[in-house]
């Protein structure tokens, strides 16, 4: 098996999905972009810490993660949540935003989409992401973001990243 690459599971990455929900440090009122539709519980976690005052925008490609999402949020009546099923081509991105989660990795290995998110935040603005590929799939975000962090989970085959804009 060596030299094999891992890609972990959806279902065991919890902890790193915590860790990076931690270090993106939402507040109240904040304007949240997230790519890729977090898991069931993520969902509710990041609504509550933007609050009715803030926002949350999903971008998700899998049509049964958008859907499940979009049937979480109106059953919760959530009015600041919504989730764009095209993927981030749809051009539906605010114009600025607090935080960028990015909840699939495969979105780093595009500079074009990267510098749109790191685009709209401003200063103080933090970028977490979840990465479960192997290699080192956050590289392009070390010059865009000073002080990029990392902590690294199974062994090194799932990763928390995160930085802030200077």
């Amino acid at each position: 098996m060596d030299g094999v690459p891992v890609i972990v599971p959806d279902r065991m990455l919890g902890p790193v999905r915590r860790w990076a929900l931690r270090e993106l440090k939402v507040h109240p009122g904040q304007v949240v972009v997230v790519v890729g539709c977090p898991v069931a519980w993520t969902l509710p976690v990041l609504r509550e810490l933007v609050c009715a005052a803030g926002a949350l925008l999903v971008f998700e490609d899998g049509a049964r993660r958008a859907r499940e999402a979009s049937e979480r949020i109106a059953a919760g009546g959530w009015s600041n949540v919504a989730v764009v099923a095209e993927g981030l081509d749809a051009r539906e991105l605010p114009p600025r935003a607090d935080r960028v989660l990015l909840d699939d990795d495969r979105v780093l290995g595009t500079g074009d989409e990267v510098e749109r998110l790191i685009g709209l935040l401003g200063p103080s603005g933090r970028l977490a992401a979840v990465c479960r590929r192997p290699g080192r799939p956050w590289a392009g975000l070390e010059d865009r973001l000073p002080g990029l962090r990392r902590e690294s989970f199974y062994w090194g085959a799932a990763h928390a990243v995160w930085g802030q804009v200077r």
